[in-house]
């Protein structure tokens, strides 16, 4: 899992519980965003490689 990537949503929450900082609507769409970034980013395509070209030597 990229955990990197969890970093701006840990130091915004950390942000509201930890100092009283407002937690807005923009701040919630931003998370989902986030959040929908990490799914993309660690889904299986079911996919192992890209298709391979046929050797030039392979010729009949």
């Amino acid at each position: 899992m990229t955990i990197s990537l969890l970093e701006p949503l840990t130091a915004a929450l950390l942000g509201v519980f930890a100092l009283g900082e407002p937690l807005t609507a923009a701040m919630v769409a931003d998370f989902v965003l986030i959040l929908a970034g990490l799914v993309v980013a660690v889904a299986d395509t079911g996919r192992t490689s890209a298709p391979s070209a046929p050797s030039p030597l392979a010729c009949n």
